[in-house]
């Protein structure tokens, strides 16, 4: 009796993966006649957003499983619930073929759903062994923070960690179907063609196949163990560039959540900080009218603006045209004041406004030595002038860091030079930054200055699309401590030299786009120099020798 409920269990199960609920065949057919859109895909999620949970101490060890700390679910729960039955399956399956795979943050917990090419056909890669614990002598690898408090032990099931689910392939030409689903460990066996073909000698380490040579990614599906975790649902995440993700919950825990006021705060938050360049008031209107809660937004609003004005480094015009004021971290000098070395001033910043509402004088202790002020204000000149000549709009100031009452030759002290350009166009659908920090060290016993820098470049296109550039880069220099109008003359020349190198290798790297870069996002084509057929997957032995596994017990 047991045997044949077991039997007749299987049997069922292999009929869920050959044909799967009408909703997921549906979403099949609409990927298959859009001819691989992921948008098919996108219009099926529900617009609602979920928090990613907190998952088996991931926040305390700082891990983030997932590309935004927010997710989404489908629409229609049939397709969540078939999502989490393929999970399931993979473990209570694998060990037919050698792959024993728990659910969990460190092994099996995601896979990345395509549309597959020149097909459209929908599929699932998985990835199980995700994050083995470290070890010296058979996984030296170190992962990052989501491999902290591992116990997955790395072994020979790591070549087993590759899962193919597909769909069901529609007919072209009828409401009938030319091939069923099937679910598949793409490694099992060396002797065939995918082992041998798709898998490249320079992954044998951690043996891995990429969504993006199977077709277009359009979501990431995540399964995350949340037994522990109230109220909790299955959610599937949004991620960069219309990438998705479902974060798939167990059996116990599938009831939808209302999210809570900490958890509406910290995804505004992160809407906030990830503005681009002057967007920022706009993602603040947005995010009010979809809060509906003054107090929240001004409580999310309260601890982002600060940030992002800083991050940015804003420049905020004074009253009174007394000049202007960078807001940056090395001239605050409480919450909402600044300084301006340059006028000596202070001004008071509304940040969530981003005003300044006040100016008043800066005190004696908060002004550099006459010693310093010389050196500082003959390289402000300088810096003043190689802006004004390479940045349109750009503005400049340099701080005194450490130092600022030296009186006299003989001691060291720093500082800090930032360039701020922004070049906003809201009605042409795109605004662009730049910005660079010059940390100048000062050493008077070896009479040498000591140059770091840290060039960052942001852009954001957006007319019928979204396209965001977020390039940085980091260069050293040093030149000889001299007297304060030679030294800002070499200083001011080596970080000309160094932004000029590097905006010539971004316009470089621009021209070489469509030929090289872009090609080299993704691996090469397998040694066969031939794409997956799909039409055809029945003729290889691993396909037909997997199906007499799901199929036995018949």
């Amino acid at each position: 009796m047991a045997n044949y409920r077991s039997s007749c269990r299987r049997e069922k199960e292999n009929q869920l993966i050959w044909w799967p609920p009408g909703p997921v065949k549906e979403l099949a057919r609409l990927a298959f006649d859009s001819g691989g859109d992921a948008n098919s895909v996108h219009r099926a999620l529900d617009p609602s957003i979920i928090p990613v949970p907190d998952v088996e101490g991931s926040k305390e060890n700082r891990c983030e499983l997932t590309r935004t700390p927010y997710g989404r679910r489908f629409i229609n729960e049939e397709l969540n619930s078939y999502l989490k039955f393929l999970f399931e399956m993979i473990v209570s399956r694998g060990p037919n073929v050698g792959l024993n795979v728990s659910l969990s943050r460190y092994d099996l917990f995601h896979g990345h759903l395509f549309l597959a090419k020149d097909t459209g056909r929908l599929g699932i890669l998985f990835h199980a062994k995700e994050y083995p614990a470290y070890d010296e002598e058979n996984f030296p690898l170190n992962l990052g923070y989501c491999q902290r408090g591992s116990k997955v032990v790395y072994d020979d099931t790591m070549n087993l960690r590759n899962i193919l689910w597909l769909a069901p392939l529609p007919s072209n030409s009828s409401e009938a179907w030319v091939a069923p689903g099937v679910l598949v460990d793409l490694d099992a066996h060396p002797e065939g063609i995918i082992y041998r073909d798709l898998i490249p000698d320079d992954v044998q380490i951690v043996r891995t196949l990429y969504e993006d040579d199977f077709g277009e990614h359009a979501v990431d599906i995540n399964y995350l163990n949340l037994k522990n975790f109230k109220p909790t649902t299955p959610t599937i995440k949004r991620g960069e560039r219309n990438r998705e993700a479902a974060d798939m919950a167990d059996e116990d825990s599938l009831e939808a959540a209302e999210l809570s006021d900490e958890q509406k705060m910290e995804i505004a938050k992160w809407f906030l900080l990830n503005a681009p360049a002057g967007e920022i008031q706009y993602v603040a209107k947005d995010l009010k009218t979809i809060l509906k809660d003054d107090n929240l937004y001004n409580l999310a609003a309260m601890e982002s603006f600060p940030q992002y004005n800083k991050s940015h480094m804003i420049c905020l015009d004074m009253p009174n045209r007394s000049g202007d004021v960078i807001i940056t971290t090395f001239n605050e000098i409480t919450e909402n004041e600044y300084l301006d070395p340059r006028t000596a001033q202070v001004a008071v910043v509304d940040h969530a406004k981003q005003a300044c509402t006040d100016v008043r004088p800066a005190n004696d202790e908060e002004l550099p030595s006459p010693y310093i002020e010389e050196f500082r204000c003959a390289l402000d000149a300088e810096i003043m002038k190689y802006v004004s000549e390479a940045y349109p709009k750009g503005v400049s100031a340099v701080y005194c860091s450490k130092g600022k009452d030296v009186e006299e030759p003989g001691s060291n002290f720093e500082f800090v030079v930032v360039i701020s350009a922004t070049r906003l166009s809201p009605q042409n659908f795109c605004n662009g930054s730049w910005r660079s920090i010059w940390n100048l060290d000062f050493k008077d016993e070896d009479q040498m200055v000591e140059i770091k820098g840290k060039l960052q470049v942001g852009a954001h296109y957006f007319e019928e699309g979204n396209v965001q550039l977020d390039a940085k880069h980091e260069c050293r220099d040093s030149t000889l401590f001299q007297s304060p109008e030679d030294s800002a003359v070499a200083i001011s020349n080596i970080i000309r030299i160094h932004e000029t190198e590097y905006l010539a290798s971004l316009e470089a790297s621009y021209l070489n786009l469509p030929d090289t870069t872009f090609k080299d996002l993704r691996r090469k084509l397998p040694v066969t120099r031939t794409l997956f057929p799909w039409h055809h997957t029945a003729q290889f032995s691993l396909t037909r020798e997997i199906a007499k596994e799901l199929g036995a017990g018949k």
